[in-house]
């Protein structure tokens, strides 16, 4: 009978595609649970109601195996974030070093300035390692997270495939051939019950496990951020100093220092000026006229403009 049936929804399924390509029609075949392709008549229903529920087990380890993958891609996700920020300040770096690299061909001054300053920039091998650490911490982490959540999904696997498999192996030779009698629908039941309450107990305990991982990996997510910014934050700032140290440098502020407090005043530069005449005095001679005479210690600052026009500086 099992056969014939078998045989006739094959026959029916090919009827149904034949007609969805004769009429141009839109046909959704859905197959249906494998308890329904028995025969009711010759199948005792207490078997039938034991693969209902078999099926469904089945289903319920694959949902919370499929939890534990989604977790897992979505908290790697979120540290492939960091490592993606991590060849951004590579990047940010090398591109630092071919400015900085040109500048020193071009005269002594801009070689100095970059050489004295250069040094100050954060190795990128340095850089790199320590941020590494950060991901690592990240890394090692995850097994903790979900370790509990998992011992439950490979327990309760396990009593499907043991505990309730024995229980219902044993009520089919405890009643054999007597499959149709109360006696061995109450001991299919019995073991069904069983197994539907180990599942309610487990699904509560994973559903907790997994929000408490969530909880953990979010914290742990931080940690790895806060470590991360304790580099990165710092490091651009370094960059631009450093950047703004030789621009200063090579504009000559650093061999010609800006007199006076009052930057906003004077906008770097000092309100009291003189000229020397360089040509108005005789510089081989041992003794020249005081051109700063009627400066007085009160004075706060003093710029000196060197006036070479009309004579050869050698």
């Amino acid at each position: 009978p099992k056969i014939k049936m078998s045989r006739s929804l094959g026959i029916l399924t090919l009827v149904l595609l034949v007609m969805c390509c004769a009429y141009s029609v839109q046909c959704e075949i859905t197959i249906l649970p494998d308890v329904l392709y028995y025969n009711i008549t010759t199948t005792p229903r207490a078997d039938l109601f034991y693969l209902h529920h078999q099926r469904q087990f089945a289903i319920n380890v694959k949902e919370f195996e499929q939890s534990l993958v989604d977790f897992k891609a979505k908290y790697y996700a979120r540290l492939d974030v960091i490592a993606y920020n991590i060849e951004l300040l590579e990047t940010k770096l090398e591109e630092v070093d071919n400015k900085l690299n040109p500048l020193v061909l071009l005269d002594d001054i801009n070689d100095y300035c970059v050489h004295k300053y250069r040094p100050k920039l954060p190795q990128i091998a340095q850089l790199t390692a320590k941020m590494k650490e950060c991901t690592l911490k990240g890394n090692n982490a995850y097994s903790g997270f979900v370790s509990g959540a998992e011992a439950t999904v490979r327990n309760l696997k396990s009593y499907y495939t043991s505990t309730f498999a024995t229980a219902v192996n044993d009520c089919k030779k405890k009643h054999a051939g007597h499959f149709t009698e109360s006696n061995y629908t109450q001991c299919i039941s019995t073991a069904v019950t069983n197994a539907a309450t180990k599942t309610y107990a487990d699904t509560n305990t994973f559903e907790n496990q997994m929000k408490a991982a969530e909880c953990n990996a979010a914290m742990k997510i931080r940690e790895v951020f806060d470590c991360y910014n304790l580099q990165v934050f710092p490091t651009f700032k370094t960059i631009g100093e450093v950047m703004g140290l030789v621009e200063n440098c090579i504009a000559g502020q650093e061999f010609c220092p800006t007199c006076g407090d009052d930057t906003a005043l004077t906008k770097g530069r000092c309100p009291y000026h003189m000229s020397w005449h360089l040509a108005d005095s005789d510089l081989s001679s041992e003794k020249i006229n005081n051109p700063f005479k009627g400066i007085t210690k009160t004075t706060p600052c003093l710029q000196v403009n060197f006036i070479t026009k009309g004579i050869a500086v050698n």
